[in-house]
Protein backbone atom coordinates (compact mmCIF):
# COMPACT_ATOMS: atom_id res chain seq x y z
CA UNK A 1 0.00 0.00 0.00
CA UNK A 2 0.92 3.78 -0.63
CA UNK A 3 2.41 6.00 2.03
CA UNK A 4 -0.35 6.14 4.82
CA UNK A 5 0.77 10.00 5.44
CA UNK A 6 -0.16 10.55 1.44
CA UNK A 7 -3.94 8.80 1.47
CA UNK A 8 -4.40 10.72 4.88
CA UNK A 9 -5.46 14.34 4.56
CA UNK A 10 -4.71 15.87 7.77
CA UNK A 11 -5.88 19.00 8.96
CA UNK A 12 -9.85 18.96 7.30
CA UNK A 13 -12.20 21.49 7.94
CA UNK A 14 -13.75 20.84 11.55
CA UNK A 15 -17.02 22.55 13.03
CA UNK A 16 -19.04 22.50 16.46
CA UNK A 17 -22.77 21.68 16.07
CA UNK A 18 -24.23 24.95 16.79
CA UNK A 19 -22.52 27.03 13.62
CA UNK A 20 -24.44 28.39 10.91
CA UNK A 21 -25.16 26.71 7.96
CA UNK A 22 -23.76 29.76 5.65
CA UNK A 23 -20.88 30.24 7.76
CA UNK A 24 -19.48 26.44 7.24
CA UNK A 25 -20.21 27.30 3.28
CA UNK A 26 -18.96 30.39 3.75
CA UNK A 27 -15.38 28.69 4.90
CA UNK A 28 -15.19 25.56 2.79
CA UNK A 29 -15.76 28.25 -0.45
CA UNK A 30 -12.93 30.53 1.20
CA UNK A 31 -11.19 26.91 1.19
CA UNK A 32 -11.94 26.97 -2.94
CA UNK A 33 -10.51 30.25 -3.62
CA UNK A 34 -7.13 29.60 -1.80
CA UNK A 35 -6.44 26.68 -4.08
CA UNK A 36 -3.35 27.48 -5.92
CA UNK A 37 -3.65 26.96 -9.83
CA UNK A 38 0.06 25.94 -10.33
CA UNK A 39 1.37 23.59 -8.44
CA UNK A 40 4.43 21.47 -7.22
CA UNK A 41 5.20 18.46 -6.42
CA UNK A 42 6.02 19.95 -2.64
CA UNK A 43 2.60 21.44 -3.21
CA UNK A 44 1.06 17.95 -3.15
CA UNK A 45 -0.65 17.43 0.64
CA UNK A 46 -1.56 21.47 0.61
CA UNK A 47 -3.46 20.81 -2.37
CA UNK A 48 -5.08 17.74 -1.10
CA UNK A 49 -6.23 19.21 1.65
CA UNK A 50 -7.54 22.65 0.52
CA UNK A 51 -9.60 20.02 -2.19
CA UNK A 52 -10.90 18.06 1.27
CA UNK A 53 -11.94 21.22 3.00
CA UNK A 54 -13.54 22.48 -0.03
CA UNK A 55 -15.38 19.59 -0.11
CA UNK A 56 -16.85 19.01 2.99
CA UNK A 57 -17.06 19.91 6.76
CA UNK A 58 -16.58 17.56 9.79
CA UNK A 59 -18.84 18.47 12.53
CA UNK A 60 -16.98 17.60 15.99
CA UNK A 61 -18.12 17.61 19.43
CA UNK A 62 -16.24 16.96 22.66
CA UNK A 63 -13.30 15.73 20.33
CA UNK A 64 -15.23 13.22 18.34
CA UNK A 65 -16.81 13.27 14.73
CA UNK A 66 -20.86 13.74 15.09
CA UNK A 67 -21.70 14.83 11.68
CA UNK A 68 -20.34 15.70 8.39
CA UNK A 69 -21.89 18.44 5.70
CA UNK A 70 -20.75 17.98 2.22
CA UNK A 71 -21.13 19.65 -1.07
CA UNK A 72 -23.75 17.34 -2.07
CA UNK A 73 -25.84 18.06 1.17
CA UNK A 74 -25.62 21.66 0.29
CA UNK A 75 -26.90 20.85 -3.26
CA UNK A 76 -29.63 19.40 -1.94
CA UNK A 77 -30.51 22.19 0.31
CA UNK A 78 -30.22 24.62 -2.69
CA UNK A 79 -32.31 22.24 -4.32
CA UNK A 80 -35.03 22.30 -2.10
CA UNK A 81 -34.97 26.06 -1.25
CA UNK A 82 -34.61 26.21 1.87
CA UNK A 83 -33.50 29.38 3.79
CA UNK A 84 -29.85 28.55 5.18
CA UNK A 85 -29.76 31.59 7.31
CA UNK A 86 -31.40 30.59 10.51
CA UNK A 87 -29.77 26.92 10.32
CA UNK A 88 -27.86 25.40 12.62
CA UNK A 89 -25.14 23.10 11.07
CA UNK A 90 -26.51 20.06 13.54
CA UNK A 91 -30.11 20.35 11.92
CA UNK A 92 -28.61 19.74 8.55
CA UNK A 93 -25.86 17.03 8.80
CA UNK A 94 -25.47 13.42 7.75
CA UNK A 95 -25.20 11.45 10.94
CA UNK A 96 -23.52 9.06 11.74
CA UNK A 97 -20.11 9.13 10.39
CA UNK A 98 -18.67 6.02 8.43
CA UNK A 99 -15.53 6.28 9.93
CA UNK A 100 -12.01 4.10 10.31
CA UNK A 101 -8.90 4.01 12.66
CA UNK A 102 -5.65 4.58 11.63
CA UNK A 103 -4.23 1.41 12.56
CA UNK A 104 -7.15 -0.47 10.14
CA UNK A 105 -6.09 1.82 7.33
CA UNK A 106 -3.36 -0.82 6.02
CA UNK A 107 -5.12 -1.71 2.65
CA UNK A 108 -5.68 0.82 0.35
CA UNK A 109 -8.20 -2.05 -1.55
CA UNK A 110 -10.21 -2.08 1.63
CA UNK A 111 -10.28 2.30 1.73
CA UNK A 112 -11.77 1.68 -1.24
CA UNK A 113 -14.10 -0.59 -1.42
CA UNK A 114 -15.15 1.29 1.88
CA UNK A 115 -16.00 4.23 0.51
CA UNK A 116 -18.16 2.25 -2.41
CA UNK A 117 -19.78 0.46 -0.07
CA UNK A 118 -21.24 3.43 1.33
CA UNK A 119 -21.40 5.49 -1.29
CA UNK A 120 -19.96 8.15 0.34
CA UNK A 121 -16.36 10.38 -0.81
CA UNK A 122 -15.04 11.15 2.58
CA UNK A 123 -14.14 8.70 5.59
CA UNK A 124 -12.35 10.39 8.40
CA UNK A 125 -9.65 8.55 10.25
CA UNK A 126 -9.43 8.35 13.83
CA UNK A 127 -6.88 7.47 16.77
CA UNK A 128 -7.40 4.97 19.37
CA UNK A 129 -9.72 7.59 21.10
CA UNK A 130 -12.04 8.06 18.75
CA UNK A 131 -10.57 11.20 18.06
CA UNK A 132 -10.42 12.92 14.30
CA UNK A 133 -6.46 12.66 12.73
CA UNK A 134 -7.62 13.29 9.13
CA UNK A 135 -9.58 12.33 6.36
CA UNK A 136 -9.45 9.83 2.75
CA UNK A 137 -11.31 11.27 -0.30
CA UNK A 138 -11.14 9.98 -3.62
CA UNK A 139 -8.85 12.49 -4.47
CA UNK A 140 -5.90 11.24 -1.59
CA UNK A 141 -6.65 8.04 -2.91
CA UNK A 142 -6.22 8.50 -6.40
CA UNK A 143 -3.38 10.64 -6.06
CA UNK A 144 -1.85 7.46 -4.19
CA UNK A 145 -2.66 5.83 -7.48
CA UNK A 146 0.08 7.37 -9.44
CA UNK A 147 2.39 4.90 -9.50
CA UNK A 148 0.12 1.76 -9.73
CA UNK A 149 0.29 -0.24 -13.00
CA UNK A 150 -3.66 -0.92 -13.07
CA UNK A 151 -4.36 2.60 -14.16
CA UNK A 152 -2.60 1.28 -17.64
CA UNK A 153 -4.26 -1.79 -18.20
CA UNK A 154 -8.30 -0.16 -17.83
CA UNK A 155 -9.25 2.39 -20.56
CA UNK A 156 -11.83 5.22 -20.13
CA UNK A 157 -14.07 2.89 -22.01
CA UNK A 158 -14.13 0.54 -19.23
CA UNK A 159 -15.24 2.96 -16.35
CA UNK A 160 -17.23 5.84 -17.85
CA UNK A 161 -20.85 6.49 -17.14
CA UNK A 162 -22.47 6.62 -20.25
CA UNK A 163 -25.97 7.86 -19.24
CA UNK A 164 -24.67 11.16 -18.35
CA UNK A 165 -27.17 14.32 -17.13
CA UNK A 166 -27.33 17.07 -18.99
CA UNK A 167 -28.66 20.45 -19.27
CA UNK A 168 -29.50 23.16 -21.93
CA UNK A 169 -27.82 26.15 -21.07
CA UNK A 170 -30.75 28.04 -20.88
CA UNK A 171 -31.87 25.84 -17.66
CA UNK A 172 -31.79 27.99 -14.79
CA UNK A 173 -28.96 26.88 -11.76
CA UNK A 174 -32.05 26.18 -9.14
CA UNK A 175 -33.41 23.58 -11.91
CA UNK A 176 -29.49 22.06 -12.17
CA UNK A 177 -29.60 21.79 -8.75
CA UNK A 178 -32.54 19.98 -8.61
CA UNK A 179 -31.15 17.26 -11.20
CA UNK A 180 -28.01 16.68 -9.25
CA UNK A 181 -29.80 15.50 -6.08
CA UNK A 182 -32.61 13.81 -8.29
CA UNK A 183 -29.99 11.93 -9.92
CA UNK A 184 -27.36 11.61 -7.21
CA UNK A 185 -24.60 13.19 -9.38
CA UNK A 186 -22.20 15.59 -8.73
CA UNK A 187 -22.16 17.49 -11.78
CA UNK A 188 -24.49 18.31 -14.99
CA UNK A 189 -23.26 18.47 -18.39
CA UNK A 190 -24.32 21.65 -20.72
CA UNK A 191 -25.22 20.48 -23.99
CA UNK A 192 -26.04 21.52 -27.40
CA UNK A 193 -28.31 19.30 -29.61
CA UNK A 194 -27.87 18.96 -33.32
CA UNK A 195 -31.46 18.27 -34.13
CA UNK A 196 -30.43 17.86 -37.81
CA UNK A 197 -30.71 14.24 -39.70
CA UNK A 198 -31.95 10.55 -38.41
CA UNK A 199 -28.93 10.87 -36.00
CA UNK A 200 -28.80 14.29 -33.60
CA UNK A 201 -25.92 14.80 -31.62
CA UNK A 202 -25.56 16.15 -28.40
CA UNK A 203 -22.18 18.33 -28.35
CA UNK A 204 -20.70 19.40 -24.52
CA UNK A 205 -19.99 23.04 -24.43
CA UNK A 206 -19.87 23.51 -20.73
CA UNK A 207 -20.26 22.07 -17.44
CA UNK A 208 -21.94 23.05 -13.87
CA UNK A 209 -20.34 20.71 -10.50
CA UNK A 210 -21.63 21.00 -6.97
CA UNK A 211 -18.13 22.80 -6.02
CA UNK A 212 -19.78 25.61 -8.85
CA UNK A 213 -22.92 25.43 -6.79
CA UNK A 214 -21.67 25.98 -3.30
CA UNK A 215 -19.66 29.17 -4.83
CA UNK A 216 -22.80 30.36 -6.32
CA UNK A 217 -24.32 29.81 -2.72
CA UNK A 218 -21.48 31.78 -0.93
CA UNK A 219 -21.90 34.63 -3.27
CA UNK A 220 -25.57 34.57 -2.66
CA UNK A 221 -26.56 34.14 -6.50
CA UNK A 222 -30.17 33.66 -6.96
CA UNK A 223 -30.55 30.61 -8.47
CA UNK A 224 -33.51 30.63 -9.88
CA UNK A 225 -33.23 33.63 -11.93
CA UNK A 226 -29.44 33.19 -13.00
CA UNK A 227 -28.97 30.11 -16.16
CA UNK A 228 -25.92 27.99 -16.89
CA UNK A 229 -24.84 29.78 -20.19
CA UNK A 230 -23.83 32.26 -17.71
CA UNK A 231 -21.85 30.75 -15.14
CA UNK A 232 -20.93 27.28 -16.38
CA UNK A 233 -17.11 26.26 -16.50
CA UNK A 234 -16.27 26.19 -20.37
CA UNK A 235 -14.89 25.15 -22.77
CA UNK A 236 -15.11 20.87 -20.98
CA UNK A 237 -11.90 19.03 -21.04
CA UNK A 238 -12.45 16.12 -22.82
CA UNK A 239 -10.76 12.98 -23.63
CA UNK A 240 -11.62 9.66 -25.63
CA UNK A 241 -12.61 6.76 -24.80
CA UNK A 242 -9.64 4.69 -26.14
CA UNK A 243 -7.52 6.66 -23.56
CA UNK A 244 -6.08 4.27 -20.33
CA UNK A 245 -6.91 5.98 -17.24
CA UNK A 246 -2.77 7.10 -16.55
CA UNK A 247 -4.29 9.69 -19.01
CA UNK A 248 -7.21 10.07 -16.91
CA UNK A 249 -4.82 10.71 -13.50
CA UNK A 250 -2.97 13.13 -15.01
CA UNK A 251 -5.39 15.32 -16.66
CA UNK A 252 -6.90 15.68 -13.92
CA UNK A 253 -3.79 16.47 -11.73
CA UNK A 254 -2.69 18.99 -14.39
CA UNK A 255 -5.81 21.01 -14.64
CA UNK A 256 -7.06 20.37 -10.67
CA UNK A 257 -10.31 18.85 -12.18
CA UNK A 258 -12.39 15.95 -10.83
CA UNK A 259 -14.08 14.87 -13.92
CA UNK A 260 -13.44 14.59 -17.54
CA UNK A 261 -16.10 14.55 -20.25
CA UNK A 262 -15.36 11.48 -22.71
CA UNK A 263 -16.46 12.40 -26.57
CA UNK A 264 -16.66 10.64 -29.93
CA UNK A 265 -14.63 11.68 -33.08
CA UNK A 266 -17.43 13.97 -34.06
CA UNK A 267 -16.98 15.66 -30.61
CA UNK A 268 -20.55 14.00 -29.47
CA UNK A 269 -21.15 13.37 -26.07
CA UNK A 270 -20.17 9.54 -24.98
CA UNK A 271 -19.81 10.02 -21.13
CA UNK A 272 -17.62 10.88 -18.57
CA UNK A 273 -15.55 10.26 -16.18
CA UNK A 274 -14.76 10.96 -13.10
CA UNK A 275 -12.54 10.05 -9.30
CA UNK A 276 -15.03 7.72 -8.88
CA UNK A 277 -15.32 6.26 -12.28
CA UNK A 278 -11.20 5.59 -11.54
CA UNK A 279 -11.63 4.30 -8.16
CA UNK A 280 -14.21 2.01 -9.33
CA UNK A 281 -11.88 0.14 -11.39
CA UNK A 282 -10.17 -1.47 -8.26
CA UNK A 283 -13.37 -2.47 -6.76
CA UNK A 284 -12.46 -6.33 -6.00
CA UNK A 285 -15.34 -7.15 -8.50
CA UNK A 286 -13.52 -5.41 -11.06
CA UNK A 287 -10.52 -6.36 -10.37
CA UNK A 288 -11.46 -10.13 -10.55
CA UNK A 289 -13.02 -8.88 -13.75
CA UNK A 290 -9.84 -7.57 -14.85
CA UNK A 291 -7.94 -10.67 -13.70
CA UNK A 292 -9.97 -12.63 -15.71
CA UNK A 293 -9.64 -10.30 -18.41
CA UNK A 294 -5.82 -10.46 -18.40
CA UNK A 295 -6.07 -14.36 -17.86
CA UNK A 296 -7.81 -14.59 -21.32
CA UNK A 297 -5.45 -12.15 -23.06
CA UNK A 298 -2.57 -14.07 -21.50
CA UNK A 299 -4.14 -17.30 -23.10
CA UNK A 300 -4.53 -15.45 -26.31
CA UNK A 301 -1.16 -14.25 -26.43
CA UNK A 302 0.07 -17.49 -25.64
CA UNK A 303 -1.94 -19.36 -28.01
CA UNK A 304 -0.91 -16.62 -30.93
CA UNK A 305 2.62 -16.94 -29.72
CA UNK A 306 2.53 -20.88 -30.25
CA UNK A 307 1.10 -20.55 -33.29
CA UNK A 308 3.09 -17.29 -34.25
CA UNK A 309 6.13 -19.35 -33.66
CA UNK A 310 4.92 -22.37 -35.48
CA UNK A 311 3.85 -20.06 -38.45
CA UNK A 312 7.45 -18.70 -38.44
CA UNK A 313 8.82 -22.62 -37.97
CA UNK A 314 7.16 -23.61 -40.79
CA UNK A 315 7.96 -19.97 -42.70
CA UNK A 316 11.49 -20.62 -41.79
CA UNK A 317 11.81 -23.95 -42.73
CA UNK A 318 10.18 -23.45 -45.97
CA UNK A 319 12.74 -20.51 -46.80
CA UNK A 320 15.63 -23.02 -45.61
CA UNK A 321 14.22 -25.58 -48.41
CA UNK A 322 14.24 -22.46 -51.14
CA UNK A 323 17.10 -21.53 -50.42
CA UNK A 324 18.88 -24.90 -50.34
CA UNK A 325 16.61 -26.21 -53.23
CA UNK A 326 18.38 -22.23 -54.94
CA UNK A 327 21.58 -23.36 -54.20
CA UNK A 328 21.57 -26.54 -55.23
CA UNK A 329 19.87 -25.22 -58.51
CA UNK A 330 22.63 -22.99 -58.61
CA UNK A 331 25.16 -25.53 -57.78
CA UNK A 332 23.65 -27.48 -60.75
CA UNK A 333 24.19 -24.75 -63.39
CA UNK A 334 27.35 -23.91 -62.58
CA UNK A 335 28.39 -27.58 -62.75
CA UNK A 336 26.16 -27.56 -66.14
CA UNK A 337 27.82 -24.67 -67.46
CA UNK A 338 31.36 -25.73 -66.23
CA UNK A 339 30.68 -29.57 -67.78
CA UNK A 340 29.71 -27.76 -70.94
CA UNK A 341 32.68 -25.32 -71.24
CA UNK A 342 34.88 -28.02 -70.72
CA UNK A 343 33.23 -30.43 -73.12
CA UNK A 344 33.13 -27.50 -75.61
CA UNK A 345 36.75 -26.14 -75.15
CA UNK A 346 38.56 -29.71 -75.33
CA UNK A 347 36.90 -30.43 -78.67
CA UNK A 348 37.86 -28.36 -82.17
CA UNK A 349 35.16 -29.93 -83.93
CA UNK A 350 32.38 -27.63 -84.58
CA UNK A 351 29.17 -30.19 -85.01
CA UNK A 352 30.64 -31.94 -81.83
CA UNK A 353 30.70 -28.51 -79.91
CA UNK A 354 27.46 -27.78 -80.96
CA UNK A 355 25.88 -31.23 -80.60
CA UNK A 356 27.15 -31.64 -76.81
CA UNK A 357 25.56 -28.00 -76.24
CA UNK A 358 22.20 -29.13 -77.11
CA UNK A 359 22.70 -32.30 -75.36
CA UNK A 360 23.33 -31.00 -72.09
CA UNK A 361 20.95 -27.64 -72.23
CA UNK A 362 18.10 -30.11 -73.23
CA UNK A 363 18.59 -32.53 -69.86
CA UNK A 364 18.90 -29.68 -67.29
CA UNK A 365 16.59 -27.56 -68.90
CA UNK A 366 13.77 -30.30 -69.24
CA UNK A 367 12.16 -29.07 -72.45
CA UNK A 368 11.56 -30.55 -75.91
CA UNK A 369 13.79 -28.85 -78.09
CA UNK A 370 17.45 -27.42 -77.69
CA UNK A 371 18.62 -26.49 -81.28
CA UNK A 372 21.63 -24.23 -82.69
CA UNK A 373 20.46 -22.41 -85.79
CA UNK A 374 23.00 -20.93 -88.04
CA UNK A 375 22.84 -17.91 -90.01
CA UNK A 376 23.53 -17.92 -93.70
CA UNK A 377 24.70 -15.04 -95.57
CA UNK A 378 20.88 -14.04 -96.91
CA UNK A 379 19.67 -14.24 -92.98
CA UNK A 380 18.14 -17.76 -94.07
CA UNK A 381 19.65 -20.41 -91.89
CA UNK A 382 19.94 -23.81 -90.76
CA UNK A 383 19.59 -26.06 -88.13
CA UNK A 384 23.12 -27.80 -87.41
CA UNK A 385 22.59 -29.48 -83.78
CA UNK A 386 19.60 -30.36 -82.25
CA UNK A 387 18.71 -32.62 -79.35
CA UNK A 388 14.41 -33.24 -79.22
CA UNK A 389 12.07 -35.55 -77.37
CA UNK A 390 11.14 -38.49 -78.73
CA UNK A 391 7.83 -37.20 -78.90
CA UNK A 392 8.46 -34.61 -81.63
CA UNK A 393 9.47 -34.52 -85.14
CA UNK A 394 12.94 -33.99 -85.62
CA UNK A 395 14.61 -30.61 -87.41
CA UNK A 396 17.61 -31.09 -87.41
CA UNK A 397 19.40 -30.13 -91.05
CA UNK A 398 16.26 -27.99 -91.96
CA UNK A 399 17.28 -25.40 -94.27
CA UNK A 400 14.99 -22.86 -92.69
CA UNK A 401 14.03 -20.26 -95.89
CA UNK A 402 11.20 -17.90 -94.37
CA UNK A 403 11.11 -14.36 -95.52
CA UNK A 404 9.50 -12.98 -92.29
CA UNK A 405 12.30 -14.21 -90.43
CA UNK A 406 14.74 -13.36 -93.18
CA UNK A 407 13.48 -9.84 -93.14
CA UNK A 408 13.38 -9.17 -89.31
CA UNK A 409 16.24 -11.30 -87.96
CA UNK A 410 18.73 -8.62 -88.09
CA UNK A 411 16.74 -6.18 -85.81
CA UNK A 412 14.95 -9.00 -84.16
CA UNK A 413 18.82 -10.09 -82.60
CA UNK A 414 20.02 -6.86 -82.55
CA UNK A 415 20.70 -7.04 -78.73
CA UNK A 416 22.19 -9.94 -76.84
CA UNK A 417 19.57 -9.90 -75.05
CA UNK A 418 17.38 -13.47 -74.62
CA UNK A 419 14.12 -13.32 -76.31
CA UNK A 420 11.93 -14.98 -74.13
CA UNK A 421 8.41 -16.22 -75.19
CA UNK A 422 5.78 -17.74 -73.00
CA UNK A 423 3.14 -18.35 -75.22
CA UNK A 424 3.73 -17.65 -79.00
CA UNK A 425 -0.18 -16.76 -79.63
CA UNK A 426 0.33 -14.10 -77.30
CA UNK A 427 3.77 -12.73 -78.82
CA UNK A 428 2.94 -10.36 -81.49
CA UNK A 429 4.44 -12.67 -83.83
CA UNK A 430 4.22 -11.97 -87.29
CA UNK A 431 1.49 -14.86 -88.66
CA UNK A 432 4.01 -16.22 -90.98
CA UNK A 433 6.39 -16.56 -87.91
CA UNK A 434 3.69 -18.31 -85.76
CA UNK A 435 3.08 -20.84 -89.19
CA UNK A 436 6.79 -21.39 -88.82
CA UNK A 437 7.13 -21.71 -85.14
CA UNK A 438 3.58 -23.97 -85.27
CA UNK A 439 5.98 -26.25 -87.87
CA UNK A 440 7.52 -27.60 -85.07
CA UNK A 441 5.26 -27.98 -82.75
CA UNK A 442 6.50 -24.75 -80.40
CA UNK A 443 4.56 -23.46 -78.00
CA UNK A 444 6.90 -21.57 -75.85
CA UNK A 445 10.43 -20.61 -76.54
CA UNK A 446 13.96 -18.93 -75.00
CA UNK A 447 16.28 -17.56 -77.83
CA UNK A 448 19.61 -16.13 -77.29
CA UNK A 449 21.39 -14.93 -80.29
CA UNK A 450 25.18 -16.06 -80.58
CA UNK A 451 27.50 -13.75 -81.29
CA UNK A 452 31.02 -14.87 -82.96
CA UNK A 453 34.20 -11.74 -83.52
CA UNK A 454 31.02 -9.56 -82.49
CA UNK A 455 28.92 -10.68 -85.19
CA UNK A 456 25.47 -12.85 -85.27
CA UNK A 457 26.79 -16.31 -86.22
CA UNK A 458 23.46 -17.71 -84.84
CA UNK A 459 21.12 -18.53 -82.44
CA UNK A 460 20.72 -21.28 -79.18
CA UNK A 461 17.04 -21.81 -78.57
CA UNK A 462 14.67 -23.88 -76.41
CA UNK A 463 11.52 -25.24 -76.98
CA UNK A 464 8.77 -26.53 -75.23
CA UNK A 465 6.17 -28.39 -77.29
CA UNK A 466 4.00 -30.28 -74.99
CA UNK A 467 2.48 -26.73 -73.01
CA UNK A 468 3.13 -23.09 -72.48
CA UNK A 469 6.01 -22.84 -70.09
CA UNK A 470 6.72 -19.25 -67.72
CA UNK A 471 10.58 -19.28 -68.30
CA UNK A 472 12.75 -18.75 -65.50
CA UNK A 473 15.19 -15.95 -64.68
CA UNK A 474 17.70 -18.20 -64.02
CA UNK A 475 17.26 -20.47 -66.88
CA UNK A 476 17.48 -17.47 -68.96
CA UNK A 477 21.11 -16.25 -67.36
CA UNK A 478 22.12 -19.95 -67.85
CA UNK A 479 21.13 -20.20 -71.63
CA UNK A 480 23.08 -16.95 -72.18
CA UNK A 481 26.08 -17.89 -70.14
CA UNK A 482 25.99 -21.19 -72.52
CA UNK A 483 25.94 -18.88 -75.56
CA UNK A 484 28.63 -17.23 -74.75
CA UNK A 485 31.00 -19.96 -73.99
CA UNK A 486 29.63 -21.81 -77.17
CA UNK A 487 30.83 -18.52 -79.13
CA UNK A 488 34.04 -18.96 -77.59
CA UNK A 489 34.42 -22.35 -78.60
CA UNK A 490 33.17 -21.47 -82.32
CA UNK A 491 35.48 -18.89 -82.86
CA UNK A 492 38.52 -21.36 -81.51
CA UNK A 493 37.18 -24.36 -84.06
CA UNK A 494 36.49 -21.96 -86.81
CA UNK A 495 40.08 -20.50 -86.27
CA UNK A 496 41.42 -24.20 -86.33
CA UNK A 497 40.37 -25.27 -89.53
CA UNK A 498 41.12 -22.10 -91.03
CA UNK A 499 44.99 -22.52 -89.61
CA UNK A 500 44.71 -26.66 -90.92
CA UNK A 501 43.62 -25.29 -94.35
CA UNK A 502 46.52 -22.73 -93.99
CA UNK A 503 48.64 -25.53 -92.79
CA UNK A 504 47.93 -28.29 -95.56
CA UNK A 505 47.95 -25.91 -98.18
CA UNK A 506 51.75 -24.55 -97.16
CA UNK A 507 52.78 -28.39 -96.74
CA UNK A 508 51.48 -29.22 -100.52
CA UNK A 509 53.01 -26.09 -101.68
CA UNK A 510 56.40 -27.33 -99.59
CA UNK A 511 56.22 -30.41 -101.71
CA UNK A 512 55.87 -29.07 -104.94
CA UNK A 513 58.70 -26.35 -104.52
CA UNK A 514 61.34 -29.28 -103.45
CA UNK A 515 60.26 -31.67 -106.11
CA UNK A 516 61.07 -29.14 -108.65
CA UNK A 517 64.10 -28.05 -106.90
CA UNK A 518 64.90 -31.83 -106.99
CA UNK A 519 64.19 -31.63 -111.27
CA UNK A 520 66.50 -28.43 -111.61
CA UNK A 521 69.49 -30.05 -109.33
CA UNK A 522 69.52 -32.81 -111.05
CA UNK A 523 69.11 -31.13 -114.54
CA UNK A 524 72.50 -29.01 -113.76
CA UNK A 525 74.43 -32.32 -113.12
CA UNK A 526 73.59 -33.27 -115.94
CA UNK A 527 74.84 -30.50 -118.17
CA UNK A 528 78.55 -31.51 -118.84
CA UNK A 529 77.68 -34.62 -120.24
CA UNK A 530 75.38 -33.69 -122.41
CA UNK A 531 77.79 -30.98 -123.75
CA UNK A 532 80.14 -34.47 -124.98
CA UNK A 533 80.21 -34.77 -129.08
CA UNK A 534 78.02 -37.60 -129.84
CA UNK A 535 80.00 -40.97 -131.30
CA UNK A 536 79.62 -41.38 -135.28
CA UNK A 537 78.91 -44.24 -136.25
CA UNK A 538 78.58 -44.28 -140.01
CA UNK A 539 75.57 -42.02 -140.80
CA UNK A 540 74.47 -42.27 -137.19
CA UNK A 541 75.09 -40.35 -133.63
CA UNK A 542 74.95 -42.60 -130.69
CA UNK A 543 74.28 -41.42 -127.37
CA UNK A 544 74.24 -43.90 -124.20
CA UNK A 545 70.46 -44.28 -123.19
CA UNK A 546 72.00 -45.14 -119.59
CA UNK A 547 73.86 -42.02 -119.19
CA UNK A 548 70.32 -39.71 -119.87
CA UNK A 549 68.63 -41.91 -117.21
CA UNK A 550 71.13 -41.17 -114.60
CA UNK A 551 72.15 -37.66 -114.97
CA UNK A 552 68.53 -36.33 -116.32
CA UNK A 553 66.83 -38.92 -114.40
CA UNK A 554 64.57 -39.80 -117.71
CA UNK A 555 64.83 -42.85 -119.74
CA UNK A 556 63.82 -41.67 -123.42
CA UNK A 557 61.20 -43.56 -125.26
CA UNK A 558 61.38 -45.38 -128.58
CA UNK A 559 59.19 -42.57 -129.88
CA UNK A 560 61.27 -40.14 -128.35
CA UNK A 561 64.99 -41.86 -129.93
CA UNK A 562 63.06 -41.64 -133.70
CA UNK A 563 62.85 -37.53 -132.96
CA UNK A 564 66.09 -37.10 -132.20
CA UNK A 565 67.18 -39.24 -135.04
CA UNK A 566 65.44 -36.79 -137.22
CA UNK A 567 66.90 -33.94 -135.26
CA UNK A 568 70.57 -35.63 -135.65
CA UNK A 569 69.91 -36.30 -139.64
CA UNK A 570 69.19 -32.43 -140.26
CA UNK A 571 72.66 -31.82 -138.76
Amino acid sequence: MAKRDEVIVRYPLVVSPDVKVTDAIAQMGNSHLSCSTHRTADDLLDELSLEARSSCVLVVADEKVVGILTERDIVRLCAQQQRLDDLEIHQVMTQPVITLRESELTDLFFAINLLQQHQIRHLPILDEQQCLIGMVTHASLRQSLRPLDLLQLRLVADVMTCDVICASPHNSLLKIAQLMTEHQVSSVVIVESNDSGDDPLRRPIGIVTERDLVQFRTLELDLEGCTAAEVMSTPVFVIKPEASLVAVQQTMEQHLIRRLVVTGKRGELLGIVTQTSVLKAFNPLELYRLAQGLERKVVCLEAEKVALLQDRAVELEQQIQDRTAALKAQAERETLLAQVANRIYNSLDIQEISDTCVSEVRSFLSCDRVLVYQFQPDWSGVIVSESVDDSYSSALGNQIQDSCLQQQAATLYSSDHPIVINDIDAAGYSDCHIRLLRQYQVKANLVVPIRVSGQLWGLLIGHQCASYRDWQIEEMTLLQRISVNLAIALKQATTYQQLQVQLRDRLQAEALLRESQQRYATLAAAVPVLKQPALPSGNRFEWNISDCAVHLGYRPKSGDLTKIGKIAAQL
